[in-house]
């Protein structure tokens, strides 16, 4: 990667490094089928099932919901990167933790893991 000197993406890296001991991480972009809105009840609870499911925590509560919805959709490091600027999709970002020591091709076995996730019905 290559970043020009100050720039607090590189610092943002180096905190990520920090927390989680390395800078592996999985992106997926979601977005519901044809004529869906992301921001669906049944859309978020897709959602929900699938970070449940990657281990992330997502709130239940619906005006929450309208609130990060309305946080997502004015924040300029959001759009673009997170979500599209008519919010009809989003990604997932899943930060992965130090691998145990022995484990051979880390990325291999994360990604075998999540497409097998995607593969459900459900998904």
């Amino acid at each position: 990667m290559w970043f020009v000197d100050g720039d607090p993406a590189m610092q943002r890296l180096e905190d990520f490094k920090q927390e989680f001991g390395n800078d592996h991480f999985v992106y997926l972009l979601v977005e519901p089928a044809e004529g869906g809105n992301t921001f669906s009840s049944l859309f978020i609870k897709k959602i929900r099932d699938l970070a449940n499911e990657l281990e992330a925590d997502v709130p239940e509560n619906t005006s929450l919901i309208a609130e990060r919805r309305h946080r997502a959709l004015v924040e300029d490091d959001f759009v673009g990167r997170f979500i599209s600027q008519n919010g009809n999709v989003v990604g997932i970002l899943l930060e992965m933790e130090a691998c145990p020591e022995g484990v051979e091709n880390p990325e291999a076995l994360v990604t075998s893991k999540v497409y097998s996730i995607l593969k459900k019905d459900k998904y």
